[in-house]
């Protein structure tokens, strides 16, 4: 894939494309936010959503991870929970889980993870640790 072309689906209007390099292995959507995992192993993401041309690019929050509270970010490849403002990771699940989450949601108390084996594994985290 190396155009990406986005369209509001409500007035067919164009809202931007941009030119991917890398190739692609994974592609994942929120709303006008477009991540693209590619060939190298990085991760591109941008924001059509933003009225700017091009569409501006961003890292913030690439494909299986998941934003706790501003924070801390919760990284299903690396099975961890890491501060984004000094990098340190604060929380991690052992080896054995690592290549076998599928997804994991998080409501503001509990962090839902679900695994290939279709298992569930719930962890509660208390506001002083986030």
């Amino acid at each position: 894939m190396e155009l990406i072309q986005v369209w509001d689906m409500w007035t067919g209007e164009a809202v931007g494309r941009v030119q991917n390099t890398f190739g692609y292995k994974s592609l994942a959507m929120d709303s006008l936010k477009v991540w693209i995992e590619n060939e190298l192993g990085g991760c591109d993401g941008w924001d059509f959503g933003i009225t700017e041309s091009p569409p501006v690019e961003f890292f913030t929050q690439p494909p299986g991870t998941l934003n706790l509270n501003g924070t801390r970010l919760w990284d299903n490849r690396q099975c961890r929970i890491q501060d984004t403002a000094t990098g340190k990771v604060v929380f991690q699940l052992p080896e054995r889980f690592q290549g076998h989450i599928v997804e994991a949601q998080w409501n503001g108390q509990y962090l839902g993870i679900s695994l290939r084996s279709e298992k569930e594994l719930i962890l509660e985290l208390p506001l002083a640790f986030l």
